[in-house]
């Protein structure tokens, strides 16, 4: 949580300072990125190649490493997932709303 919040709040600032004050990224929207971003699919596929490559090795345990990834990833797919929609709700986010591509900046791109 702290690694994403760490990119994604300078991101964000530098996304409003180069947009100025025109169309900037609410804090709320920044809030909603960090609290639902991607829950552990690098870290789960970084612990599937260490298991690869230690299998060969006795003196590592990479079944350990696989199985408490897996785990963590779960309770946050689950706890942090399930919580998405109440955490919409408390940073006032409006969802379900039709947006014209005419009025996206960059909807040409």
């Amino acid at each position: 949580m702290l690694g994403r919040a760490l990119n994604v709040f300078p991101i964000a600032f530098i996304v409003n300072f180069v947009r100025g004050n025109s169309d900037t990224l609410p804090i709320t929207h920044q809030v909603m990125m960090w609290f639902s971003g991607l829950r552990g699919a690098i870290a789960f596929t970084l612990s599937i190649d260490y298991y690869a490559v230690s299998k060969c090795r006795p003196d590592r345990n990479p079944e350990v490493i696989v199985t408490t990834t897996l785990i963590i990833v779960l309770i946050t797919v689950l706890l942090l997932g399930g919580l998405t929609s109440k955490a919409l709700s408390i940073l006032n986010i409006k969802t379900g709303e039709k947006v014209l591509f005419d009025a996206m900046p960059y909807a040409s791109v």
